[in-house]
């Protein structure tokens, strides 16, 4: 197999975990209603069933740095993918909201654990010149698990009437979930190791014919495993990871992930049919009026978003993307924010949320998780990586829990007519627009190791400034 097909391969297998990490993110969208009246839930625990399974995802991803850094990123993917399976066949059986709640925390670590392996994997496997291209799978994976979830919801709510969805239909929607997971464990078996997790493990020989395949070149591949090489033995010594001065690193990928969340973009993926019902844009009898069809375009507008990325990640490079993504996603929701609060609304309103899901998944979307993979250094990518994702689920969970409270508050709804949450992810927005232009670094065409060289760089040059105040005063 040449190194270019088969690097492609290899892409296309990890990036089912992003599929499925899609999938789980979504279905609840569809099967929210119905389960919600099965279990007679009220605001607060419907929150709670929501968000349970981000608490799982805090888990895995609390686990996954150390995991992966011990087992590998190969055997981290296949153990997300059994965690994938039991959280969908557990949910779709339930007999109470606690079994039920169990299962999604369960599926949640393997959402958690895949969300920080597939990225790492994709980012440390990945030819430079490939890894934006090649990172962006990981993002059209999730969107287009998020359109066949999207999907099987519609078919499945016109499969039968309202009680057989209140008592079985959403079952269906949770345990379809099981396929994709039993077919990653399958498939997980036949991709590599990375390369850089064989070299800190002192597998040189395996790397470097890892390397060869992966890059084509012989010579290639031996400059390859130099840097690698050079890049561990320059922070090895160090103490930690604040020691070798990684520690603005490390809170900038926080940074990014905290304020990628707090765009509210998971709240139209999680409570799709119930937003949209809120805020008028469904009603009818026409296709389009049909609140699950209208999911099902929001999918779409997902799946295709990542085409932009793809296309414009080696051209523009990260920075400009990130920065128009911000643009355009504040200011979509500043606009649905204006026209919920005027009560301007209506199905035009569908095209405005659209693009804003179209923007978010062709830039910040996919960028978030190449940036933080791309910026955190070979001996701490596990740390930094596994860390951010950690806040990035804490975030998850902050927005899913608070946005029905604020949603249905009869205080903010007389106050702000619905508006109130839009106001608020739009301005957070603004000031992801701003760290983006202050603090970002652009990554594109350099290799991982010379990225984190020059954050090591950075760091013993602000250590010989802050030790050269402190002699002089």
């Amino acid at each position: 197999m040449k190194s270019n097909t088969y690097v492609y391969f290899v892409a296309v297998v990890a990036s089912l975990g992003g599929l499925l990490f899609g999938y789980d993110t979504a279905v609840i969208s569809g099967a929210v209603n119905y389960f919600e009246k099965h279990f007679a839930l009220s605001p607060a625990e419907l929150g709670w069933g929501v968000s349970s399974a981000l608490v799982g995802c805090i888990i895995g991803s609390m686990l996954s740095g150390k995991l992966s850094d011990k087992f590998g990123r190969k055997k981290s993917l296949i153990v997300c993918s059994i965690m994938f399976f039991i959280g969908a066949l557990g949910t779709a059986f339930p007999v109470t909201f606690s079994q039920f709640v169990i299962f999604r925390i369960v599926g949640g670590v393997g959402m958690g654990i895949a969300s920080f392996v597939v990225p790492v994997y994709l980012a440390e496997i990945a030819p430079r010149e490939k890894r934006g291209a090649l990172g962006t799978f990981y993002q059209f994976a999730i969107a287009f698990g998020i359109l066949l979830t999207y999907m099987v919801n519609y078919l499945v709510q016109n499969s039968g009437e309202q009680q057989w969805l209140i008592d079985y239909g959403w079952r269906w929607m949770f345990g379809l979930g099981a396929i994709p997971a039993l077919i990653l464990l399958i498939v997980s078996q036949t991709v590599p190791e990375s390369p850089r997790w064989l070299m800190q493990q002192g597998r040189d020989t395996i790397c470097l014919a890892l390397l060869e395949r992966i890059n084509g070149n012989k010579q290639r591949a031996s400059d390859v495993l130099q840097e690698i090489k050079n890049d561990l033995n320059s922070v090895k010594a160090s103490q930690g990871l604040f020691a070798a001065g990684f520690g603005g690193v490390l809170l900038l990928a926080i940074v990014v992930q905290i304020l990628s969340q707090s765009t509210g973009i998971n709240v139209v993926i999680y409570y799709a049919t119930k937003l949209l019902s809120s805020i008028g844009t469904g009603g009818g009898d026409s296709l389009l009026g049909n609140i699950f069809f209208q999911n099902v375009l929001i999918g779409l507008a997902v799946a295709l978003s990542v085409f932009v990325a793809l296309y414009y990640i080696e051209r523009l490079g990260r920075k400009p993307l990130m920065v128009g993504g911000c643009v355009c996603v504040a200011a979509s929701l500043l606009i649905i924010g204006a026209a919920v609060y005027l009560q301007l609304t209506g199905i035009w309103l569908l095209a405005v949320i659209i693009f804003f899901i179209f923007a978010f998944g062709g830039t910040i979307g996919p960028l978030t998780w190449i940036i933080v993979s791309e910026i955190s250094p070979n001996a701490y990518r596990g740390t930094i990586v596994s860390i951010a994702t950690v806040f990035f689920w804490l975030t998850n969970v902050v927005v899913a829990q608070t946005f029905p409270m604020i949603n249905d508050s009869p205080w903010l709804i007389a106050t702000f007519h619905g508006a109130f949450p839009f106001f608020v992810y739009g301005g957070l927005t603004l000031i992801f627009l701003w760290v983006c232009l202050r603090f970002l670094p652009e990554t594109k065409g350099r290799s991982l190791e010379d990225i984190g060289q020059h954050f090591h760089h950075e760091a013993r040059v602000r250590n010989q400034t802050a030790q050269t105040s402190q002699k002089e005063a």
